[in-house]
């Protein structure tokens, strides 16, 4: 007897799982017909999203690559002394990629060439039109403020002056900075003003080449390139 209730009762177990599942089929069939179109088009729009993503990272690589082979061809060409084509070059990449990061380094090039040939007035609009764009808490800005406070030393002392208070004491540059103030001190004749402020560079972390020039000039203004 009890060998016949547990087989009944396990035959239930199964009716009842059987039920279940049929009453689930029945369920899933018809919340499909209640929301297969809405359920077959976010199934389009997630593929479709995912392709155009897809492109999109595709273009990017592919507009980065050639960013860089304008940059790259226009660097051969200033380690070439070719101007023109530096120029050719920044111009192809203003046209084609204005929005790049590349057209902001290739600026910075293409005013160097413009120093080198002979046209410092045009490099002195190029580099202050970079730092605008490039931002105020951009170092490439205050490299390029840094350049121009060097054109300008030998013509005007006080645009130079204004040129090197648009960079932070936080830049990378500050000590550069500091050096061309120490410069445009003894232009004016204030050398142990000058003294003083390479000295407070030299107390800084400066590159090795910037601190040997650094104690050149104050072995030749006499006061001795060692710091305490």
């Amino acid at each position: 007897m009890a060998i016949d209730r547990f087989e009944s009762a396990t035959q239930q177990n199964e009716l009842f799982e059987e039920v279940n599942h049929q009453v689930e089929v029945e369920q899933w069939r018809q919340l499909w017909q209640r929301h297969r179109v809405a359920l077959i088009t976010a199934l389009v729009l997630l593929v479709a999203g995912l392709m155009a993503l897809a492109w999109w990272q595709e273009q990017r690589q592919q507009q980065n690559r050639s960013a860089a082979a304008i940059f790259l061809a226009a660097q051969v060409a200033f380690d070439a002394g070719r101007w023109s084509e530096v120029f050719e070059r920044s111009a192809q990449m203003q046209q084609n990629f204005s929005r790049h990061d590349y057209n902001l380094l290739i600026r910075f090039l293409e005013a160097r060439a413009m120093v080198a040939a002979n046209r410092s007035e045009e490099a002195l609009q190029r580099l202050q039109t970079l730092a605008t764009d490039a931002g105020e808490a951009s170092p490439l800005a205050a490299m390029a403020w840094l350049n121009a406070a060097w054109l300008s030393v030998d013509g005007d002392v006080v645009r130079a002056r204004s040129f090197l208070a648009r960079i932070s004491t936080q830049s990378p540059f500050s000590v550069q900075a500091g050096e061309l103030e120490g410069v445009l001190l003894e232009k004016e004749g204030q050398f142990a003003a000058a003294a003083q402020r390479y000295r407070q560079v030299l107390q800084q972390e400066v590159p090795s080449s910037l601190r040997t020039r650094l104690q050149r000039r104050l072995e030749r203004m006499g006061e001795g390139g060692e710091t305490p």
